[in-house]
């Protein structure tokens, strides 16, 4: 990003001489400038301590799998601004004053009960960011999985029900907010298409057992593995949002594959090259909606 701030060729004939600490402030003004202008991504790592998530083949709780995710994705993101709704390990910082009055007037009659979920989205919203990715990781009804003491080194652990991988597929999903009143909706489906189209092109699978255990979600793009979800993260953001599982944790084979730190690192890539294309074609502004600013309604 700095290179775009500097010539190509300077003539040393022609420069004129500036005392070295205003040619600091002058470059450090250009740089707020620069990053003041990149977009800004809200990244939210699914889950806390306090609800850790699913379970996996061994154990390991899925929050875990979230951070480890999160913390690579954002590392990746040097070219935009990047807000994290927590820390690894951490609770989200729900406390904030006056962050409720950032959601729908039907989330803060939930506020008192369900601070920490509704934060995530208050706080794209307070922030106005132009994307919002929720990360998490799929597991599956407890009587789809079976106990196998094989696994986790001989000490026993769950994999699938071998039924189950005969009737579905076992992979990745993005969820948006399909709701025909949802200002993003085309624009959070964009994003959800060239981050799933990219996945199937390094092999990925997308999974498709959500119809029979999702009872508010429907499908938009079979192939793609995109499906819409009534989720509150998605509800409330009031900008492109998207929810993606990276994969099945409760699948030995499949959480090999997302657990290896060459995949996470590759699907960081997937993410960064998809909202490059995505910002280059989408330019939306924001005005005064009922979540305090649509990131999606064009002036």
């Amino acid at each position: 990003m700095l290179t775009q701030l500097l010539p190509p060729r300077i003539d040393a004939s022609k420069m004129t001489i500036i005392p070295h600490k205003i040619s600091l402030i002058i470059f450090g003004l250009l740089l707020l400038s620069v990053v003041a202008c990149s977009p800004l991504v809200v990244l939210d790592a699914g889950h806390e301590p306090s609800h850790p998530g699913a379970l996996a083949t061994c154990g390991k709780q899925e929050m875990d799998y979230n951070d480890a995710v999160v913390t690579i994705l954002a590392g990746a993101l040097g070219d935009y601004r990047v807000l994290l709704t927590r820390p690894a390990q951490a609770e989200v910082a729900a406390d904030v004053k006056g962050l409720s009055a950032y959601l729908s007037q039907e989330a803060q009659l939930k506020w008192p009960h369900r601070k920490t979920l509704f934060a995530r989205a208050a706080l794209a919203n307070k922030n106005k960011a132009d994307v919002f990715i929720s990360i998490h990781h799929d597991s599956t009804a407890g009587l789809w999985q079976i106990n196998n003491p094989a696994l986790c080194g001989g000490k026993g652990g769950k994999n699938l029900a071998a039924a189950f991988k005969q009737k579905y597929q076992v992979g990745f999903n993005i969820f948006i907010n399909d709701n025909k009143v949802e200002p993003c909706r085309s624009l959070s489906l964009e994003i959800a298409q060239l981050i799933a189209k990219r996945l199937i092109a390094i092999g990925r699978v997308a999974a498709d057992h959500h119809l029979d255990d999702c009872k508010s979600c429907h499908s938009i793009d079979s192939r793609l593995g995109i499906w819409h979800q009534d989720l509150a993260v998605l509800r409330e953001a009031a900008m492109p949002a998207i929810l993606i599982e990276v994969g099945n944790i409760v699948d030995p084979d499949d959480e090999a594959i997302i657990s290896a730190s060459e995949f996470r690192q590759q699907f960081a890539q997937i993410i960064r090259a998809a909202l490059a294309e995505y910002f280059a074609a989408s330019h939306p502004r924001r005005q005064t909606t009922e979540h305090a600013y649509s990131a999606c309604v064009f002036l």
